[in-house]
């Protein structure tokens, strides 16, 4: 279970008008079915529905534009950690400072944007606030508040994931996505999320979309090997 995997990552940059449009469609309020999925309709708009549960092993995600990937080796997958990313303070750290010490650590990559990435929140905070003491920690990583021109966090999409942090009462760390690991790690959909140990070495494919509370908990009590 903790062999390496291989990680699929995107040379280009991320496209600004990608993560732009993806920000204004924070503006209209997500359809959410009854089942709690969100109902994505505005392609106009960079983004659409992602693939299939079915395809994907979880549940809908939210894409943005993309290009060219590329694959890594295993001996490259440790310099993820290594990359910056902005703390709620909006200073540069290392995402190393929020993986050192754990066993396990889940990095999810959400937008403000993404019904998924929201509904799911609520019972993360449940499974790592029931792990933690395990050696379990998430790193929720934000990948719409950037400024990748200007560099910084926008006020407005900060202000947005503040809210949604408060309201889905996450106490994990979360983080904001930085110039050099959108550049690095850029992703085909939101929520994408990795398992990686304590030196940063991937222990699962990425996984695409969301999960039910049960499926992330089978997923973690397998990694931590309880």
């Amino acid at each position: 279970m903790k062999k390496r995997k291989t990680l699929i990552l995107l040379t280009a940059l991320l496209l600004t008008a990608g993560l732009t449009a993806a920000c204004d469609s924070a503006d209209e309020a997500p359809q959410v079915s009854d089942s709690g999925k969100e109902a994505v309709t505005d392609e106009d708009k960079g983004v659409e529905e992602a693939t299939t549960p079915e395809e994907s092993g979880g549940d809908e995600a939210e894409t943005v534009n993309t290009e060219e990937a590329r694959t890594v080796s295993d001996t490259e997958e440790a310099e993820l950690i290594g990359l910056t990313v902005y703390d709620e303070s909006q200073n540069e750290k290392r995402l190393s400072e929020y993986v050192a010490g754990n066993k396990v650590t889940m990095i999810n990559f959400w937008g403000t944007f993404c019904g998924p990435c929201i509904n799911e929140m609520p019972y993360l905070a449940e499974l790592e606030k029931k792990y933690r003491d395990k050696g379990f920690e998430i790193v929720g990583v934000t990948t719409d508040a950037t400024d990748y021109d200007k560099g910084g966090l926008m006020p407005d999409v900060l202000k947005d994931a503040d809210d949604i942090v408060a309201e889905t009462g996450v106490e994990y760390p979360i983080c904001y996505a930085s110039l050099d690991l959108v550049q690095y790690t850029q992703l085909q959909a939101v929520p994408t999320t990795l398992f990686v140990d304590e030196r940063g070495n991937l222990m699962t494919d990425p996984m695409v979309g969301s999960r039910s509370m049960e499926d992330w908990e089978s997923i973690i009590k397998d990694l931590l090997e309880i």
